[in-house]
């Protein structure tokens, strides 16, 4: 992991052009301020070309919640309840990984060309929080492996097209700092979720589940407003 950091260190550092120009627009060289400061998300909704915006960097930091709670509480579900060890447990994670890159790596752009952004990222949210909730039902390890698979399929919807749309709502001066705060909140939820996780599967089998499913669901409460909105007729050129 170290060796991949340094990797994707030295390929920012000496491959990867700028490619947004110096401005000298006042609004794009104000403050960067950060995302736990309130006048973040007041400049927010005057910059953004959609109001929806701080509901979007919400989506994000629910998702990555939902994600990370998954992987501190599953697996201690796993050995409390079907009595797995490591490697048992290291299938199951592998298994996740590998629908993750098949969707990510071969479904999501040909379902991007035939369904919108926000419809895939509604669904997959949808879907995302359907398996999560199913877990502790499920009664052997197949349909266990089905519920892991429906809730990797939708987070490996949910994520890309969220990022799409964050960044087209975003002014064009303000894309960089936008989609930063995106990763920030995104940060901060795979910080919280693991801590939630944990605790919440020591206090009850089902509950950190149950509750994370519940918070990534609001996630289908923001894609619904994002399809009634215009914001991606707003995509730039």
């Amino acid at each position: 992991a170290a060796l991949l950091s340094l990797l994707s260190f030295l390929l920012v550092a000496f491959k990867l052009k700028e490619t947004v120009k110096k401005s000298t627009d006042p609004v794009s060289e104000q403050k960067r301020r950060s995302i736990v400061d309130p006048k973040f998300w007041s400049e927010l909704k005057d910059l953004s070309k959609s109001p929806l915006l701080p509901l979007m960097l919400f989506g994000m930091f629910t998702q990555a919640f939902g994600q990370a709670s998954l992987y501190s509480a599953f697996s201690l579900f796993c050995e409390k309840v079907w009595g797995m060890d490591a490697t048992e447990v290291s299938h199951q994670f592998l298994f996740i990984g590998v629908v993750a890159i098949i969707t990510q790596g071969g479904l999501i752009r040909p379902l991007s060309k035939h369904f919108a952004e926000t419809k895939l990222y509604t669904w997959g949210t949808l879907l995302m929080a359907v398996g999560l909730a199913a877990i502790p039902f499920m009664p052997n390890l197949i349909w266990l492996s089905v519920s892991l698979a429906v809730l990797v399929f939708g987070n490996s919807l949910n994520t890309p097209t969220l990022t799409s749309i964050i960044s087209q709502a975003a002014p064009e001066n303000q894309v960089g700092k936008i989609m930063g705060s995106s990763q920030s909140l995104s940060g901060l939820g795979r910080v919280i979720g693991p801590i939630w996780g944990g605790f919440a599967i020591g206090v009850n089998d089902h509950l950190a589940f149950w509750t994370t499913g519940l918070l990534v669901l609001t996630g289908v409460w923001v894609g619904f407003k994002l399809r009634n909105a215009t914001i991606l007729q707003h995509t730039r050129s």
